[in-house]
């Protein structure tokens, strides 16, 4: 009595490919996103770097001032700003934690912030200065980095 029909699938195979071609492009999607994310890491990372760099560079111009001219307190009692255009900024300042006679051990911590297209490193550095004639010898106490 019933006739039973013959079912046709031409039409499944462009069923399937259609969702095939969804996935793959989810997938496509889902890893460029991959990517775009994983490169701004890498840029903050850089960034994050090249700070602590200008920083570094900071507590190093005001040693080397502190090493050569101990007794012109200007070179290195003052704040120092360098701006180095795109490449970034630092500034140092440094304090005596013993003042005492021109002759004696002095204990100087110095504090510096590097700055980079947008990101700030701050590094610390505590040195002992030991004044002689020409040159004073500089020890480094410790040098940590502080963070943001």
């Amino acid at each position: 009595m019933f006739k039973q029909r013959e079912r046709n699938n031409n039409g499944m195979a462009l069923i399937l490919a259609l969702f095939t071609l969804l996935f793959m492009s989810l997938l496509v999607v889902a890893f460029l996103d991959f990517v775009t994310i994983e490169q701004q890491i890498a840029t903050n990372n850089l960034r994050s770097k090249q700070a602590a760099f200008m920083a570094e560079a900071g507590i190093e111009a005001k040693i080397s001032g502190i090493r050569y001219n101990w007794n012109n307190q200007g070179v290195w009692d003052d704040q120092i700003d360098i701006d180095l255009g795109d490449s970034g900024s630092f500034s140092v300042s440094a304090v005596i934690n013993n003042p005492g006679g021109s002759d004696s051990k002095k204990i100087v911590t110095i504090n510096s912030l590097g700055i980079t297209k947008g990101f700030q490193r701050r590094l610390e550095a505590r040195i002992s200065v030991i004044p002689k004639p020409n040159t004073n010898k500089i020890i480094v106490d410790y040098w940590k980095d502080l963070g943001v």
